[in-house]
C-alpha cells in the first residue's frame, strides 16, 4: 500500500490509514503493531542519517495489540466433539498436531518441529528437569518466510518448556511412534542400514521417515477441511482454526 511512496513523501494521514487498512483486512492488532514498530524504525533510520527532518511514525498512535475479536474456541461440548472426531480417525500427522495442540496448547509451529527426542512416553527423568511421567520438550519451532519455512528457536524464552503428557494423547502418541518406527526400520534395512535409537530421534513426529517436517501451512489447509468435516464450530460461530486448538487449550 505504501511500498511505492518516498519517506519524504510520507504523511500522518497517509500512514494512519495504511495501519486501519491493514485492521480492516482481517490482520490483528499485534500484526499491524508490528508493522508499525518497522515503519517508525525505518523512517528514525532516515532522520538519523539527515534523509528526512522528522519522523512522520512519530504522529500515529500505535495500534492496539487487540482487533476486538474474542477468541473462537471450543467450549467443553465443542472440545469434545473434536476429540471424538480425532479418536475416529487415523493417527496420522495431522490428528497427533491437533492433539498437541489441544492437549498441550502448542502452536502449529511447534507441533511440526516436535521432534521424537523431544518425546517421553515412559516417564524418565531428563536432566535438569524436574517433570515426571510422560513428558514432551519444546526446544524449537517451524518459521515460514517467503523463501520458505526453516527450523527457529521457541517464540520467546518462555517458550522453551517442558509439558506433562495426559489422557488420550499418550496412548495417540505410542500409536504413532510404533506405526512410523515399523516404516522407517523398514527402510532403513532395506538401504542396509541399522535403524537405532539416536537415529530414529531426530525424526519429526508430525513429520515423514525421510526425515522431513510437515509445513505449518499445509498443517493449517488440512485442519480447515478436517473441521468443516466434523462440523466443529468455537464459540463465535465460526469453524475452529487450528490456532483456535491452542485457544481451546488456554481456556
Amino acid at each position: 500500500a505504501i511500498g511505492g511512496t518516498s519517506l519524504r513523501a510520507l504523511t500522518v494521514k497517509a500512514i494512519e490509514a495504511w495501519e486501519l487498512s491493514l485492521l480492516e483486512s482481517g490482520l490483528n492488532g499485534t500484526t499491524v503493531a508490528k508493522a508499525h514498530r518497522l515503519l517508525w524504525s525505518a523512517c528514525e533510520y532516515a532522520v538519523n542519517h539527515d534523509d528526512l527532518q522528522k519522523n512522520p511514525a512519530r504522529g500515529v498512535k500505535t495500534p492496539s495489540r487487540t482487533n476486538g475479536k474474542r477468541p473462537n474456541a471450543l467450549d467443553a461440548n465443542g472440545r469434545a466433539r473434536a476429540m471424538q472426531a480425532l479418536d475416529a480417525a487415523e493417527p496420522t500427522p495431522l490428528t497427533i498436531a491437533a492433539r498437541l495442540a489441544l492437549y498441550c496448547g502448542l502452536r502449529r509451529g511447534e507441533c511440526c518441529a516436535l521432534t521424537w527426542g523431544n518425546v517421553d512416553l515412559e516417564g524418565t527423568q531428563w536432566e535438569g528437569e524436574d517433570e515426571q511421567g510422560p513428558k514432551i520438550r519444546i526446544v524449537q519451532s517451524i518459521g515460514e518466510a517467503k523463501s520458505g519455512t526453516y527450523v527457529k528457536p521457541p517464540k520467546s524464552a518462555a517458550g522453551r518448556r517442558v509439558l506433562a503428557l495426559k489422557g488420550g494423547i499418550v496412548d495417540a502418541l505410542r500409536e504413532r511412534r510404533a506405526a512410523m518406527w515399523g516404516e522407517w526400520s523398514t527402510a532403513m534395512k532395506e538401504a542396509d542400514m541399522l535403524p537405532t535409537e539416536d537415529a530414529f530421534s531426530t525424526l519429526y513426529v508430525c513429520g515423514r521417515i525421510d526425515g522431513s517436517y510437515c509445513s505449518p501451512t499445509v498443517l493449517t489447509h488440512e485442519w480447515t477441511s478436517f473441521a468443516r468435516q466434523w462440523g466443529l464450530v468455537g464459540t463465535e460461530g465460526r469453524y475452529v482454526t487450528f490456532h483456535g486448538l491452542r485457544d481451546s487449550y488456554g481456556t
